[in-house]
């Protein structure tokens, strides 16, 4: 079994410094070109609500792991997507970002399998009372449920630690802004 990972860097002011979002596909179903393109298809649908100083770009290749030892099996080339935020209200603080919840539905060592993602530049517009707004919060589920349901390849969360990957089947964001301290790869 097989993993794509695809990696989606992020710049500009609501980011300040190297920024990376990373996702897993099953490589069973598409090719490392359909995995980035969904990446790409997911990110485009966030920018209306993020600042219009914040760009994304995937990355020109995709990695295939092997799912149970992580090692690297191969480097796909694949074409590149960009896009910018549309929001052009004042952002948020750096550190402030929207939290994309994911999870599978299984348990791996007594413990559910789920993962996450950090969404940078939401802007105040989208922020009430030091929170998302319920409308934000609507909206990006939407654009989740819609990138979780797509196929080919199934989006995952591989856990490294048990060699295994599951398929996403819920999503959400979390009513709350998240703060971003560190990365971790």
């Amino acid at each position: 079994m097989s993993t794509y990972r695809v990696r989606a860097n992020w710049t500009g002011t609501p980011v300040n410094g190297p920024t990376v979002s990373t996702f897993h596909f099953d490589s069973a179903g598409g090719s490392a070109q359909d995995a980035s393109d969904r990446v790409a298809t997911f990110l485009a649908a966030l920018d209306a609500n993020l600042s219009t100083t914040l760009t994304w770009t995937t990355e020109p290749e995709v990695d295939t792991l092997n799912t149970v030892t992580g090692t690297l099996e191969a480097v796909t080339a694949v074409t590149t997507a960009t896009g910018t935020g549309g929001n052009a209200d004042n952002p948020l603080p750096t550190s402030t970002q929207g939290l994309a919840r994911w999870t599978t539905g299984v348990i791996v060592d007594g413990r559910a399998l789920k993962g996450h993602m950090f969404i940078p530049g939401f802007c105040e517009n989208n922020n009430t009372d030091g929170a998302p707004q319920a409308a934000t919060i609507t909206g990006v589920n939407t654009i989740l449920a819609s990138f979780v349901s797509g196929t080919s390849p199934d989006l995952v969360i591989w856990s490294r630690t048990h060699g295994q990957q599951e398929e996403v089947v819920g999503s959400s964001m979390w009513n709350k802004w998240a703060i971003l301290r560190s990365r971790r790869d």
